[in-house]
């Protein structure tokens, strides 16, 4: 997501003016009955007075797309947090399968199985030898590391993303387009999940 400068949002808007304000001329000439009249305007600075209206019309039309795709890339950027959770949340539970078979017969482990974590997975691994030399649970922990850490990467970039889309929200003349049509700031990671529960 680009992010807006009020600078170039001065330069648009007074370059789309200009252009406007030369296509309006164009309009009124062009429907000018009189063609013997030098007068094409329908009153005085019509062309920069419908300038004017249509390049605020072009402008907050403008913001208002880049404020929905800008909302769009943070919802999205939300859901793949929760596809990354997800995928680790599975491997979690192979993983917690193929320990809990091979811990079977000690009571303590095989009662607190469902609760094992990744934390808690990896102590184990390292306590029994026999965990440590399979394959698939070293293979596993490494995917679960990975996606611990791909986790945490997504919710920094989603609460980046926040971050500017909020800024962007309450900055001129983006404001005026986003109070006029209700844009809320969006929730931090921490906050919107806490939300949802």
């Amino acid at each position: 997501m680009k992010k807006k400068s009020v600078l170039g949002d001065v330069i648009k808007f007074v370059l789309i003016f200009f252009i406007l304000t030369i296509v309006w001329l164009f309009v009124f000439a062009a429907i000018n009955n009189d063609p013997s009249s030098v007068d094409y305007e329908p009153f005085p600075g019509a062309s920069f007075v419908f300038a004017f209206i249509t390049t605020l019309i072009w402008v907050s039309l403008s913001n208002y797309n880049y404020l929905q795709q800008s909302k769009q890339s943070v919802d999205a950027a939300y859901h793949n947090i929760k596809a990354q959770i997800d995928k680790r949340d599975a491997l979690l539970e192979k993983a917690n399968g193929i320990v809990g078979g091979y811990m079977r017969h000690e009571e303590a482990v095989y009662s607190s199985r469902k609760e094992l974590d990744y934390t808690n997975i990896a102590i184990l691994v390292e306590s029994y030898p026999e965990l440590k030399a399979n394959q698939s649970v070293m293979e596993l922990l490494k995917q679960i590391d990975a996606c611990e850490n791909e986790v945490a990467l997504r919710k920094e970039t989603y609460n980046n993303l926040v971050n500017q889309f909020n800024s962007t929200i309450h900055s001129f003349p983006v404001n005026l387009v986003s109070n006029m049509f209700r844009f809320n700031d969006a929730l931090y990671y921490d906050k919107r999940k806490e939300l949802e529960k």
